[in-house]
């Protein structure tokens, strides 16, 4: 029993660039062996190429620059999430007493200095006959 092993490049379906290579044995018996043994016929004896595992990767093993969302949550929110919630509530907080403090101080300096509120009259044209 002779087993020659060979190995192939394999190329693009266009036969351009080579993407890898692949490693083919053949296994060569005699007539007088094969007929003695029945797993020696072809495609016998053989079973399934063994499938590899997936692997056991942790959830940030991913190339940061193609998902920068999921690099922002993994680095900045797992650390500052409530850092940033109380940023962002402070924020929208001053917002609402800067308006609410506006509106108070321009009304009250409003009726301080007599200043009536100015009345808008629409005006529409006369409809065309």
């Amino acid at each position: 029993v002779e087993t020659p092993k060979y190995w192939f490049a394999a190329r693009a379906p266009d036969g351009g660039y080579r993407c890898g290579d692949v490693q083919v044995s053949f296994q060569m018996v005699r007539k007088d062996a094969m007929e003695g043994n029945d797993k020696l016929g072809a495609g016998k004896g053989r079973s399934d190429p063994n499938k590899l595992p997936e692997p056991d990767r942790p959830p940030t093993s991913f190339f940061w620059l193609s998902s920068p969302i999921k690099t922002a949550y993994y680095i900045l929110w797992k650390h500052y999430k409530w850092y940033i919630i109380t940023g962002i509530l402070l924020i929208v907080l001053a917002i609402y007493v800067y308006i609410f403090l506006r509106a108070g101080l321009e009304t009250k300096a409003n009726s301080f200095f007599g200043a009536e509120t100015e009345k808008i009259e629409i005006v529409t044209p006369p409809p065309s006959p």
